[in-house]
């Protein structure tokens, strides 16, 4: 087998070296080669198949290590689009259960990889999301002007809006269109669908797409009279 050797960069836990194969032809490059930043480079390079790669965000020089995420490469308008996709622990629809107060019940978020690789992923990364998605029996996400549930941005900061809002703004998606249900608080318009608090299921969702805050460190829940769903979907970035 040649081996040219670009660089002395080594990951103990995954055994890659930074290495450019050049033969034996069957080898595959996804389980040597990390020298790409993102999936969307390894796009352009003509892996067209979805599944896990190794890549690089800060490349050879920077301190982080290579690490493996997900690339999902789908069609889109013009042609193959790569995301490149980190999942965590937080299983789907994880429950809650009343009487609770506000912020009590809490999920820390671990990833797959370091804060230092998502970091430097965001960082290369032209546009990056996480969906967000909470479904609500009498369980609203504000209440007499207190917000009841919540998410916490990559710095530890607890963030006043749900998802679907500007960064730094409270309330659901559904306020910014004045599509929260009919019904006031204190002579205020609703801010989410679940504070019309009755008993219907309801949902607010949305997607958190700063990249200055992403991806999503903890969610709290709380507030609620009966019980809820909590969604968190993976990190995405596209290159």
């Amino acid at each position: 087998m040649a081996i040219q050797m670009f660089s002395s960069k080594f990951n103990a836990s995954w055994r890659i070296c930074d290495v450019t194969v050049l033969a034996p032809t069957d080898v595959d490059p996804r389980l040597v080669l990390a020298r790409m930043r993102h999936c969307g480079e390894w796009l352009s390079a003509g892996w067209a198949s979805s599944g896990h790669y190794v890549i690089d965000p800060d490349g050879m020089e920077g301190p982080v290590t290579p690490f493996t995420v997900y690339c999902n490469m789908t069609d889109g308008h013009g042609g193959l689009r790569a995301s490149t996709v980190v999942d965590h622990s937080l299983p789907a629809r994880a429950s809650v259960a009343g009487p609770a107060s506000a912020l009590a019940i809490t999920f820390p978020v671990a990833y797959s990889a370091s804060g230092a690789q998502l970091e430097a992923l965001i960082a290369v990364s032209q546009h990056c999301q996480q969906w967000l998605l909470y479904e609500c029996l009498a369980a609203p996400l504000y209440k007499d002007d207190q917000q009841q549930a919540g998410w916490w941005s990559r710095q530890g900061h607890l963030q006043p809006g749900w998802a679907g809002v500007p960064a730094g703004s409270s309330g659901c998606a559904c306020s910014l269109r004045g599509q929260c249900g009919q019904g006031q608080r204190q002579g205020h318009p609703l801010r989410c669908h679940c504070d019309l608090d009755d008993d219907v299921w309801r949902k607010d969702a949305g997607w958190i797409t700063a990249k200055s805050l992403l991806p999503v460190s903890q969610l709290a829940v709380g507030g609620a009279r009966q019980r809820g769903h909590v969604t968190l979907g993976s990190l995405v970035c596209f290159g």
